[in-house]
C-alpha cells in the first residue's frame, strides 16, 4: 500500500472470511491510508453481502465492483454507497461479460449512473482524464 501511495494508484482487495482477511481489516487498511483509492471486488465476500456495504459506507476512499455479486447487491451498492463508488467488474475470464453486464440492464440506471459504474469512476480511481 505504501508503494501505491507514492505512486497515486489504487488498491485492488479481495476479501475472505478469514481472520486478518475480512471487510472489516480492510476498512482498517483503507483508513491508515486515506489519500488511497481501494477497491473490495466481487461485491465483498460471497454473493450477497450486504454488510460489507455498511462496514465502508462511512470511508469514501473504498469502491465496491460488481463482478460475481448478486443483483440486488449491486442495486444496494448504487443506493447506499452512491454511484460515484461502484465500479464495474466483468468477471472475465471466468464467466462471459454479457452476465455482469445483464446485471445491470436489469436495473435500468439512468444513463449517468451506469456512465459513472462502467467508465468514469475507473478513469477517476486511476487519475486519468475523463473522456
Amino acid at each position: 500500500v505504501d508503494v501505491a501511495a507514492e505512486f497515486a494508484h489504487p488498491v485492488y482487495v479481495v476479501c475472505l472470511a478469514r481472520p486478518g482477511a475480512g471487510v472489516a481489516d480492510l476498512v482498517a487498511l483503507a483508513r491508515r491510508y486515506p489519500h488511497v483509492g481501494f477497491v473490495l471486488g466481487h461485491s465483498g465476500i460471497g454473493n450477497i453481502d450486504f454488510h460489507a456495504l455498511d462496514l465502508i459506507r462511512d470511508d469514501p476512499n473504498i469502491w465496491l465492483e460488481t463482478s460475481g455479486g448478486y443483483t440486488c447487491v449491486a442495486e444496494a451498492a448504487v443506493r447506499r454507497l452512491g454511484a460515484g463508488r461502484v465500479v464495474f467488474g466483468s468477471e472475465h475470464p471466468l464467466q462471459h461479460p454479457a452476465v455482469e453486464l445483464a446485471k445491470f440492464q436489469v436495473l435500468a440506471l439512468p444513463p449517468e449512473q451506469w456512465r459513472q459504474i462502467a467508465w468514469d469512476n475507473a478513469h477517476r480511481l486511476l487519475g486519468e482524464e475523463k473522456w
